[in-house]
């Protein structure tokens, strides 16, 4: 009898960690497998500040699979899902374009900063994001002379 009840908390201790370890699993891939995408943009040689970059996946183009940057003075930046700036995105072809024709949020009558990122990443790029994400990511433009 005393055997039984042995083997028998034994079975719920393996249950218990079994069930610990799947859920440990579950919860580490709810992430959504992200990587970090950060690295820098520049223009003729110089950082581009205030540059808008946008990741769409072409295999799931709902918002939640939209990622965006904006460049700082330095024109480095670091991807992220829409509202979460440097949150990583999915591994995989995607579409990358970037802008300068943007505004963050400002009175209506706001004026809209001129577009200076020439084709083609104004229009968009196939942009291959590494499996293992990236720090390096650099984006060389130059500007279209008349």
């Amino acid at each position: 009898m005393l055997r039984f009840q042995w083997i028998r908390g034994c079975r719920r201790r393996a249950l218990g960690v079994t069930t610990c370890l799947v859920l440990g699993a579950v919860i580490a891939g709810c992430g959504g497998g992200l990587v970090t995408v950060s690295g820098v943009v520049t223009l003729d040689g110089k950082p581009l500040p205030m540059a808008r970059l946008t990741l769409v996946d072409p295999a799931n183009p709902s918002p939640d699979a939209y990622a965006v940057a904006t460049t700082d003075a330095e024109g480095r930046f670091s991807f992220g899902p829409i509202g979460k700036p440097g949150g990583g995105v999915k591994a995989g072809p995607h579409r990358l374009s970037m802008t300068t024709a943007f505004l963050e949020s400002g009175p209506d009558d706001a004026v809209v900063p001129q577009e200076r990122v020439p084709p083609p990443y104004s229009t968009g790029v196939d942009y291959d994001v590494p499996s293992g994400g990236t720090s390096s990511a650099a984006f060389e433009l130059t500007a279209t002379k008349p």
